[in-house]
């Protein structure tokens, strides 16, 4: 077998890249160690750049302007108040918007701002709530998770 050396450096360098370092998105070394060595040409940083600031936007929406407003009229006055069964829907849908726009808004911001290094980190969500059938789900949901856990834990049992 051929083994794979690990510059320390780098290592220690993607351990602690701190867009993704508290929540991800979950990224591979050997990915992110192919961009932090390329050297970026101004044109491809132009397009990284223009994708940093969509997601930036869109970051904002989710978080600042969306989840806050699921969390205030859909989450925080069922919070411990629910007394019909469509109290317990409405909860549970309301924390389920929640939970998304506020994590995706999150791991936009991370995304964006690994692309201002010119670090390509992947996407974790891809519209989940359009899913047709619970595997559609968790593979559309913080999808750089599934893949650790496809890749790193179920693969190595198989």
């Amino acid at each position: 077998t051929l083994k794979q050396t690990v510059d320390l450096k780098k290592l220690v360098q993607f351990i602690t890249f701190f867009p993704t370092i508290s929540s991800g998105p979950i990224d591979r070394y050997r990915r992110f160690v192919k961009d932090y060595d390329k050297e970026i040409a101004m044109d491809k940083y132009s397009q990284l750049l223009g994708k940093a600031i969509h997601y930036i936007m869109i970051g904002l929406l989710y978080k600042y302007i969306i989840a806050h407003f699921v969390q205030q009229y859909f989450v925080t006055p069922y919070t411990g108040h629910l007394e019909s069964f469509g109290d317990y829907v409405i909860y549970m849908y309301g924390y389920s918007f929640y939970l998304f726009f506020d994590f995706a808004g999150y791991s936009l911001f991370a995304i964006a701002l690994s692309y201002l290094y010119g670090i390509e980190t992947p996407i974790n969500f891809n519209q989940p709530f359009r899913a047709k059938n619970i595997k559609d789900f968790w593979n559309r949901w913080h999808m750089s998770l599934s893949f650790w856990f496809r890749d790193c834990i179920y693969m190595r049992f198989i």
